[in-house]
């Protein structure tokens, strides 16, 4: 073989492995799609229609499009769901994550919603400072926010839920690993309770809808 044939084979064998780590390190770089494809943290959306409360019992209930949350939540927690009924706040859930025993851990912050350059009613006043939304600090009021960890069920949902829901039904995105995805109880609704897993819960009537994701003063993080 002619010198200038094989060292013209041998430039082109050079441009075909160039090609190719170029390739390579395009797809699988620190921005490349393979790359980004790799280490994207995987999530499934959920579309949030209601949340609902049964007090007594330390029960909150999530109702979602594709699955419903039980969260059996501590008394605190129970507590400030239930005054977002009639103290205005803004509620942040975040964290929100699908964790490999299949329950969904997240946590959840309360904070006045109050315009404290303005006179504040003294009766309103008092309400978010027995909850401890609003403390006094040097003479004056300053908002203080409160966090909450929970840990929530999910449950795939025979039957409708008959309750009231948001006006506006809210998105989130839920972390996830494929390998607890099917990790998922059974949720059947009754004329007049609600079964999880074959054992009863508790009474439709027993719960009620809070309003603490409506409009702005929710959000996700």
């Amino acid at each position: 073989m002619p010198a200038f044939d094989f060292q013209e084979k041998q430039r082109m064998d050079w441009f075909r492995r160039s090609v190719v780590m170029l390739l390579i390190v395009t797809l699988t770089g620190c921005s490349g799609p393979l790359r980004t494809g790799l280490w994207k943290e995987p999530y499934y959306d959920e579309t949030i229609s209601g949340f609902y409360l049964n007090p007594k019992e330390g029960v909150l209930l999530i109702s979602g499009e594709k699955y419903s949350y039980i969260i059996q939540c501590e008394s605190l927690l129970c507590d400030y769901a239930q005054a977002s009924r009639q103290l205005e706040m803004k509620t942040s859930f975040w964290g929100l994550t699908l964790n490999p025993e299949g329950m969904v851990q997240g946590s959840v912050s309360f904070e006045p919603d109050v315009d404290l350059s303005r006179p504040i009613d003294p009766v309103l006043e008092k309400k978010y400072r027995d909850m401890r939304l609003l403390w006094i600090k040097h003479g004056s009021l300053v908002e203080n926010r409160l966090d909450f960890s929970f840990a929530a069920k999910r449950y795939e949902v025979e039957g409708k839920l008959p309750f009231q829901v948001l006006e506006t039904p809210l998105n989130i995105k839920i972390k996830t690993f494929d390998t607890n995805l099917e990790k998922v109880g059974k949720m059947v609704v009754t004329p007049v309770a609600i079964v999880l897993d074959g054992v009863y819960f508790v009474s439709l009537t027993s719960l009620f809808l809070l309003l603490i994701a409506t409009g702005s003063n929710f959000s996700v993080r």
